[in-house]
Order: structure tokens, then C-alpha cells, then sequence
């Protein structure tokens, strides 16, 4: 049976993923920088005899495994490899060693992860046909992403279908999470900065309440928005930043205003840009200030094809068992794997990481994030026979 063969070369090649994701750990590297993960990821690559080129987008790497007939089907695997720039606070043995940066998202296990299904896949090319794509991609956590460089570079030529998994918190080790259609949302960064009169704040003659104004500027876009969207297509404006050097009786002349905007409808997205950067340089305009608007594009939305999604879901049912699934809803986090999605039909699903039982409930992007590691097994044979089952002749 493919799933118990799989159990078992997963188990097999377990001790050297662990040691993999905990090398990497220790080493993290920043957006685009991922010069040593990547140097790893060839080194293991070339010592298992798999072709790869290096180079890809920066850092990236791309591995290629053909089994029976390549040119009759490809699919394609994607692994991030990017740190953060968090100061980590756990206390393990595998700590980061590089003082402010740490991989507080998965990046690290998705990478050692990846590197146990090449092996796997590797050791089982008589099984499949077709080839499978392996992307180690750089740049996941800054804009504008690396999956965007990647297929620039060509990497989804003759690729019919993509999948990753990501490891999440919220759910515990042994579960996986799957949702079908619009998965993760599109985001945008929003800079707004307001520049007129400031001065003695006792003085009002001779300025401009240029706090009120910048104020009513960002709570007004709020309501706007709210009128503008249509009923009932979700989506999320929220500021985080409102950045006015001032004191008590001095108002400033510039305040600059910073937040997110995220949808799930592209078309809605770039109707809603228009309509922001129009209301605040009316607002500006009434008010005789200055207004700059820049709002950044980030990654789309990111789409799981539903026939896809259901492949996974059973075949996560068959390897883990009943209640193995989660069916998960819709987020207003957003992923550069979204690229990839608007390309070719892709799916992206959770793999849970926590244990309580354990103490590792940190979440993804604070200081404490970890993983119970016997999650790296399950995502290691489960990605395997997912690739598997896409390829079967």
C-alpha cells in the first residue's frame, strides 16, 4: 500500500530532516539573503544525486525528479526559505544564533521538509510518471515576494498544478488544515502623510489644527470605504501607525499615517485604491492642506482550485485517519504563494505544529514561535504522497 510505504520512508528519513530544519534554525537569513540556507539546500541536493540549478530569482533553488516519461505531466512543490528580523526568546538547544533574526514562521521546517520529499521521491521516481518540480524560493516575507521573481525565471513552465504546505500554529501536531477557493487575502500598504501650518498650539491664527484634520482624514476613510465596498464582499482596511511629532503646545506641520488594506476580489481591490487615494486628497483639498497618498501593492489573493482541495483533504484522510482534516476559513493574513495561484491551479494547506502538552504554543511571527518537531515527519510523507498521487500512471 503507497501510504504505509511512504509512512515508512518518511520515518526513515526523519532524523536528518529534524537536523536539517534545526541547521537552519540556528542560521537564519533575512528576505533575499538566504545565501547559506541555499548553499544547504544544494549540498544535500548534489549529495543525493538530484539535478538542481541554483541561482534562481536571487538565492532560489530549483530541483527537478523525472520519473517514468517526463514530458508526459509536471507538478510542482514550493518551499520558502526566509527568516525574520524578531529576536528569538526560546530556549532550546537550537536557538538562533544570529542576534535579532529568526525563522518565527515555519520557513526552516518547510525547507527540511522539502529537502525529505526530494529524497523520497528520489528513492521512488520508478512510481510516478511525469516530473516534479522542487522550489526552494527566497523572499517570501517582503514585498514584492520572491515567488513573483521565480516565475519570472521560468520556474511554472509546463507545471500543470503547485502545491505547499505551510506549518501553522492553530492547529495542533497531526491535524491539517484545508479551504477551498479564495484562501488568504490580497494586501496593500497604505502611506498617507498630511503636510500644512503647524505652530504654537495657542496660537491657532497662525495654524492649521493639522491633527484633527489628519485624524478625520483616517477615520472618515474608514466609514467611506465601508460605503464603498459593496454588502457583503468581505474585506479589511485597519491602520497601524499615525505618526505626529508634536508635544503639548506645539502642532506639527506633517503627520504620516500608515496601515493595510486587504480584499479578495482583485477587481474590488483596485476600485477601492482609486477610491482612497481620491477621498483623502478631496479631504485634503477642503481642508487646505497637503496630502501625499502611496499605497503599495502587495501579493493578490490566494486561491485553493477546489478540485485540488479535495484531493488533499483525502488523501491527508487516508495518511493520517479519520478526523486528520480541519476545514479552515478564509484569512485576512496574505502569502506570496498567491502568486503562484493566479498562474496555474495550486493549493495551499495547513499543517498543524503545536502541542500544548509541550509548551509550544507560540504563534507565527512573535519571539516564541516553535514547532513540535514530530510535525515534520507527517508533512515530510504527506507532501510525498500528495506529489505521488498527482503523478501515479
Amino acid at each position: 500500500m503507497l501510504a504505509e510505504s511512504i509512512k515508512a520512508a518518511a520515518r526513515s528519513v526523519a532524523g536528518e530532516v529534524r537536523e536539517i530544519r534545526r541547521q537552519i534554525h540556528r542560521h537564519p537569513e533575512l528576505s533575499f539573503q538566504e545565501f547559506e540556507t541555499a548553499r544547504l539546500v544544494h549540498e544535500k541536493l548534489s549529495q543525493w544525486g538530484i539535478a538542481h540549478e541554483t541561482g534562481i530569482a536571487g538565492t532560489g533553488v530549483v530541483a527537478t525528479l523525472e520519473g517514468r516519461n517526463p514530458q508526459s505531466r509536471c507538478i510542482a512543490l514550493r518551499a520558502d526559505m526566509d527568516a525574520l528580523p524578531i529576536a528569538e526568546a526560546n530556549n532550546c538547544d537550537y536557538c538562533s544564533e544570529v542576534v535579532g533574526v529568526m525563522h518565527a514562521c515555519g520557513h526552516d521546517a518547510h525547507t527540511a521538509m522539502l529537502l525529505g520529499v526530494a529524497k523520497i521521491l528520489n528513492d521512488n521516481k520508478e512510481r510516478f510518471e511525469g516530473r516534479v518540480k522542487l522550489l526552494f524560493q527566497p523572499g517570501e516575507e517582503k514585498l514584492p515576494g520572491g515567488a513573483m521573481a521565480m516565475i519570472e525565471a521560468g520556474v511554472l513552465e509546463g507545471v500543470e498544478a503547485i502545491f505547499a504546505q505551510h506549518c501553522y500554529p492553530d492547529l495542533p501536531c497531526g491535524k491539517i488544515g484545508v479551504c477551498a477557493g479564495a484562501y488568504m487575502a490580497s494586501c496593500n500598504e497604505i502611506n498617507i502623510s498630511v503636510r500644512g501650518q503647524g505652530g504654537h498650539a495657542a496660537k491657532p491664527q497662525h495654524s492649521q489644527d493639522m491633527l484633527w484634520i489628519a485624524a478625520k482624514t483616517m477615520t472618515e476613510l474608514q466609514f467611506k470605504v465601508r460605503n464603498f465596498m459593496p454588502k457583503k464582499t468581505p474585506y479589511l482596511l485597519r491602520f497601524g501607525q499615525f505618526v505626529a511629532a508634536g508635544t503639548y503646545n506645539v502642532v506639527p506641520d506633517e503627520i504620516h499615517i500608515k496601515g493595510t488594506f486587504r480584499a479578495y476580489d482583485e477587481g474590488m481591490r483596485r476600485a477601492a485604491i482609486r477610491f482612497m487615494e481620491s477621498f483623502v486628497n478631496e479631504e485634503a483639498h477642503y481642508y487646505g492642506v497637503n496630502a501625499e497618498v502611496r499605497i503599495n501593492q502587495g501579493y493578490p489573493f490566494l486561491y485553493n482550485e477546489k478540485t485540488l482541495k479535495k484531493q488533499v483533504k483525502e488523501i491527508a484522510l487516508d495518511y493520517l485517519g479519520r478526523d486528520s482534516v480541519v476545514e479552515l476559513e478564509p484569512l485576512y493574513t496574505s502569502e506570496d504563494f498567491a502568486w503562484y495561484s493566479h498562474q496555474v491551479p495550486a493549493m495551499f494547506y495547513r499543517l498543524g505544529t503545536s502541542n500544548a502538552g509541550m509548551g509550544i504554543t507560540g504563534k507565527q511571527h512573535t519571539s516564541t514561535f516553535d514547532i513540535d518537531e514530530d510535525s515534520l515527519e507527517i508533512g515530510t510523507g504527506l507532501m510525498a504522497l500528495i506529489a505521488l498521487r498527482n503523478m501515479e500512471g
